[in-house]
Formats: C-alpha cells, structure tokens, sequence
C-alpha cells in the first residue's frame, strides 16, 4: 500500500493478491468496504453534464465514484471519493486506487489526485515475460515472385517435434523423428512443380535437415512421385519426416521452389508468439496491461498497411522499447528499424541506436513482413542521463511529415479516466 498526500488530495494505491485479477470484483469489494463505514450521507455520484452514474468498467479496468458527508459533528463537509480497479497480473491481482478530495476544491479544479491517477503506468517488468521466450506457433508464410508469375500460397499448419509412427525405423542414438506439414497453393498464373526434396528444415544453430520421408495427404499426380506438378489454381498437401538431434529445435522451413532453387525461400518460421509475452497487447484503449493502445499505420492514400503497438522495456541512460508489429495491410511490407524515432521533451529526436527482431529477421535492420505476419522489435535508443522520461516513440509513414505514434512514457499518457466528464457535487 502507499499512501500520497497533497494540500486538497489524499491517493491512496493497494495492490491485493485478490479477485482472481477481475477489476469488477475489486471495485465492488470496495464500495461495499466504503457503505459499511459510519458517513453522515453516501450516495453515488452522477455526471454533471447527463446525470449518469459516474462509473466505467472496460477490459482490465472498473471506475466509480461517490459523494460522501463524513458524520465529524456540525460542520459538514462533502467529498469526492473516487475508485478505481485495474488488473495488476491476469488471473492473480488487482491494484486498488482511491482518491479523496473535498467537493469544494473538487469544483475548484484542483483535483491533482486524479492528475495522477491518470497518468499513472503499471511496472512492466512485473508481469511481462522475458521477449525471447519462443513458443512456436506462428507458422504461415506467403511467397510471391511477380517476375515469373510464380505465387504460391504456402503454410506449415502444424508440427510434431518428437514424431512417432510404427511404420518408421527407429532414428539413431540421439536423434528423433520431427515432422512438418506442409500446405501449397498456386494462386498465380504459371505451372509450378514442387519437390519434397527442396523442403528444408533448419534448427537454433543452423543446421540444415532434409526430408527422410514423405507421404502426400493431398496430390496432383502420382502419391509414390517425390515430385507433383501444380497449374493454377491447385494445390497439394504432404507430411515431411526430419531426422534430428535431441535437443535441435525446428526454427525454419524453407523451400527451393522460387526463380533459383539454390536459393531456398523462407516458407515459415516457427517464431515465438507475441501472445508469449505476457500479457498480449490489449485491443482498447486503455494501456492498463503495460501495452500502449494500438497504432493503426496506414500509406500516403489512407489505406491500413499495419498495427503497432509498443511498451516500455527498460528505461535509464538507454530506453529500450518492445513494440509488436502486424502486418494488417493486403501487401508485403518491409519494416525498418530507421523508421522509428524517439522524440524527448518534446523537442529532442533520437535514432535506433540497436534492434532485436525476437520473431524473424532478414537482416540487422530491416524486416520483411508477409500478409498477416507478426514481429516483434526491442528497440534501443541512447539518450543523455538529463533527459526527462517524458518521451514518445513514433514509426514514420512514408511521406516525411507522416508519423504514428506507437508507444509512449509521457504525462498524460497513462490508463485512466483522462477526459472523463466532471462529477455533480452537492458544494
């Protein structure tokens, strides 16, 4: 619990390992602790503009405020006790916060307690997971090379990293059997011919593996052929069976069917899922999970290209940002780590000084997204020790005077009420 105290505020912050984390819950916990207390008068307040009730529940957070007449003998003065629940770990804890002023000063604008309450930003680091924990679930790619009119729908729906099957020999010492399934669309307007053979799996050290065995679900010709010819418009399916160590992780698959079969094209990546880090960034309003409200980035004509949302990582001399990205547009895109700029003050800009691609990387900088891909960025910026930790991260548009902004540790930038209507006070 703390307790802060200004000249017309008290704000009082409690975190319980209660309610199963549900702000509902909390806030109705409290507001029946608060009508069991000996006041002169209680009663919920209202919205001065409408006369609705002053409460607000959404995804994470829950709201309510009362006016209340302590029972303190002839003078009697009225307050604001305003209460507020937010969700501090899913599932497990809830943060109470309340604030106390006098309906008097209330009217007087002075309610500093709600000025900080509204800018006030839960701790990542206590309940957002480590970035490079991997959990393998994102694995659909789409390959498209308009130069031979080649476009090929491809997707791994599943794998089994420890394959079993009483057909199969038994792998070697220190080996097992990992199998992939592979899904392939030609949705372009050129014949195609696809090769088991050219399907390649690659592990965390880079080891590159080839298929032991094969079996088509779903082909165009013969099912005994390693090999399937695909015109427009069809599609196979097959199961492909990977010899490898132990303790080798599939990372990877790739497949030698573009322009240059010596170059094989990444067809998926096992990467981690940005739901991995915990919590997922929440689609509202409300960054009360550590996430900032998601960014919808679009091009010059207005069309959406992607979703950004970011959060504080780490902040002292270098502020490092995670920022999770969705290619939601209808084309590829590239993103680049130069794009970003960290703006303090208002006034100073910063460039990435480092980048970290946690779900999949081409290069150092850049990364290049299919349709409906995620990414995530841990971005780092070196900033001077003076410099206030009023700053905002932006990604720029296309065009120069074209910037969103993605992620922010600034006033008035925090989950809260912000613009909520003035309560009706009695004084």
């Amino acid at each position: 619990m703390l307790t802060l105290e200004s000249d017309v505020t008290i704000v009082t912050f409690a975190a319980h390992d209660a309610f199963e984390g549900d702000p509902k819950r909390c806030l109705s916990d409290a507001s029946e602790r608060l009508r069991e207390q000996d006041f002169h008068s209680l009663e919920p307040a209202v919205y001065e503009e409408d006369g609705t009730s002053a409460e607000e529940y959404g995804a994470g957070h829950a709201y309510a405020a009362f006016l209340i007449v302590p029972d303190t003998g002839q003078r009697r003065t009225e307050y604001v006790i305003q209460i507020e629940c937010r969700t501090l770990i899913q599932d497990a804890a809830v943060l109470e916060i309340t604030s106390v002023i006098s309906s008097e000063d209330y009217a007087n604008g002075a309610d500093d307690g709600m000025y900080l309450i509204d800018n006030t930003s839960l701790p990542r680091g206590a309940y957002v997971t480590s970035p490079d924990e991997l959990r393998p679930v994102r694995t659909e790619r789409t390959y498209v090379d308009s130069d031979a009119d080649v476009m090929l729908d491809i997707s791994v729906p599943s794998y089994d990293d420890d394959f079993t099957d009483v057909t199969l020999p038994l792998p070697d010492q220190g080996t097992r059997w990992v199998s992939v399934e592979v899904e392939i669309h030609n949705t372009g307007g050129a014949e195609v011919e696809i090769d088991v053979n050219t399907i390649s799996v690659a592990d965390q050290f880079g080891v590159v593996a080839y298929p032991a065995y094969y079996e088509w679900s779903e082909a165009t010709g013969n099912g005994d052929e390693p090999r399937q010819s695909l015109v427009p418009g069809d599609a196979v399916a097959m199961t492909l069976v990977y010899e490898m160590v132990t303790d080798a992780e599939v990372v990877t698959v790739t497949c030698g069917c573009g322009p240059d079969p010596d170059i094989p094209i990444e067809i998926a990546r096992l990467q981690p899922d940005p739901n991995g880090v915990f919590p997922p960034p929440p689609m509202h309003g409300c960054n009360d999970l550590g996430w900032d409200r998601p960014s919808i980035i679009v091009d010059p004509s207005g069309r959406e290209v992607a979703t950004m949302t970011g959060t504080l990582w780490r902040s002292d001399h270098r502020f490092e940002f995670l920022v999770a990205i969705e290619n939601s547009g209808e084309e590829r895109m590239t993103i680049d780590s130069r794009d970003f700029v960290l703006v303090a003050n208002e006034t100073t800009s910063y460039r990435v000084e480092d980048v970290t691609w946690d779900l999949s990387s081409d290069d150092d900088v850049r990364n290049r997204l299919a349709v409906g891909d995620l990414t995530l960025a841990l971005l780092s910026f070196d900033i001077d020790e003076t410099t206030s930790f009023s700053t905002q991260l932006y990604f720029r548009g296309p065009q120069d005077d074209q910037r969103h902004a993605v992620a922010s540790n600034c006033i008035g930038c925090g989950c809260g009420g912000g613009g909520r209507p003035k309560i009706r006070v009695g004084q």
